[in-house]
């Protein structure tokens, strides 16, 4: 999910809270007028009885149906983006200057590494935010020859590479490991494994 949805998100959810305590605040004084006394025992809808009535309700119940269902569909899609990001800024910044990370180049870097020292085919990694820290999610299809202790050896060589390249732990790397691919497709294979995040 891309920022701007989840700035939205943050913002709906703190407005939504608040009108919810305020109504919960306003029947429970409703109820018991703890601060005013002056409430009506019948609860009136106002005009809205007429407007429903009316020649151009219809429409204009229509029109907003169709507005909010916009604004539904572009929500969801907003949340079906990648989180992938080009580039993210590092805890050590501050008021003096930032420190950003290119995270394109870290998930290929990262690839490439793990690739190169365990038994795997094919490795493709992305990025995304995980919290204050940059998570490195990697899919690793293993060769026809992979075994535990090679998988092992390959994955804990990569959480030293990030310890030592981030001690803070602004980055952690989640791996996938996928079955061998069959020789006579190259199909994805439904089973996986999930290693535990290095960080």
């Amino acid at each position: 999910m891309s920022r701007a949805p989840y700035k939205i998100d943050r913002f709906a959810t703190i407005v939504v809270a608040l009108l919810l305590i305020f109504l919960g605040l306003v029947l429970i004084d409703w109820r018991y007028h703890l601060v005013l006394h002056s409430y009506s025992h019948r609860i009136s809808l106002g005009p809205v009885p007429a407007w429903a009535a009316s020649s151009w309700w219809p429409w204009v119940f229509a029109l907003a149906t169709l507005v909010l269902g916009l604004i539904g569909v572009w929500w969801l899609l907003a949340h079906l983006r990648t989180t992938t990001t080009k580039q993210t800024k590092m805890p050590q910044s501050d008021p003096h200057g930032t420190i950003t990370l290119d995270t394109a180049s870290l998930a290929s870097a990262v690839a490439d590494s793990l690739q190169k020292s365990g038994p795997f085919s094919s490795v493709k990694a992305s990025t995304a935010r995980v919290g204050a820290s940059t998570a490195v999610l990697v899919t690793a299809h293993l060769d026809q020859h992979a075994d535990g202790a090679s998988i092992q050896e390959a994955t804990r060589a990569l959480q030293e590479q990030l310890r030592s390249a981030f001690p803070d732990q602004g980055v952690i790397a989640r791996v996938l490991l996928d079955q061998p691919r069959s020789p006579r497709s190259d199909r994805k294979s439904d089973a996986s494994a999930r290693v535990p995040s290095t960080s």
